[in-house]
């Protein structure tokens, strides 16, 4: 074993052991670091995201219209970019839909909104986004049916709901 190991524990009488050793977690470490935040060689590919945006006002609704007529750029609240708003379908909120708003004295009272006060919109947007086994995600965000996800465009910044993610690859 002296040829192997010497007496101050050096490997073949040249490199520590223990400097070796660690010298392998960091590189075992550097690639799991790699394979792990570098996406595992996937690649982004078209998409269509359709999201519901709900119980919004006029105003909303027309900067939505207009974002359509430019095919403005949408982002997450986080800056990550989701695409072009290409398309959107507003339907006004029944008039049956009861709101429950409180009186001066606090008690609630109820109340019937206006057909034409409040619309439900939904949204398409076509962008890149990264394609995995478990669906699209922007900016490590997954895009998942149910996703609550606050879009901001350049005259609106509003809740929505992700109704689905889809490739338009081969339409």
């Amino acid at each position: 074993m002296a040829d192997f190991l010497d007496d101050r524990g050096r490997l073949f009488g040249k490199v520590n052991v223990v400097d070796l050793v660690v010298l392998l977690l960091i590189l075992a470490l550097v690639g799991f670091a790699y394979a792990r935040f570098s996406g595992g060689g996937t690649a982004e590919e078209p998409y269509r995201l359709v999201v519901s945006v709900e119980r919004v006002r006029q105003a909303t609704v027309d900067e939505l219209e207009a974002a359509v007529e430019v095919g403005e750029d949408v982002y997450t609240e986080t800056g990550a970019y989701l695409g072009k708003v290409k398309d959107r379908t507003v339907s006004p909120v029944p008039l049956d839909a009861t709101v429950l708003p409180a009186s001066p004295t606090g008690e609630v009272e109820g109340a019937t909104v206006d057909s034409g006060v409040f619309f439900d919109v939904i949204l398409t947007i076509e962008g890149e986004a990264v394609r995995s086994s478990n669906g699209y995600s922007i900016g490590g965000t997954p895009l998942r049916t149910g996703k609550v996800l606050t879009l901001v465009g350049g005259g609106f910044e509003v809740r929505s709901t992700v109704l689905s993610a889809r490739s338009t690859t081969g339409e």
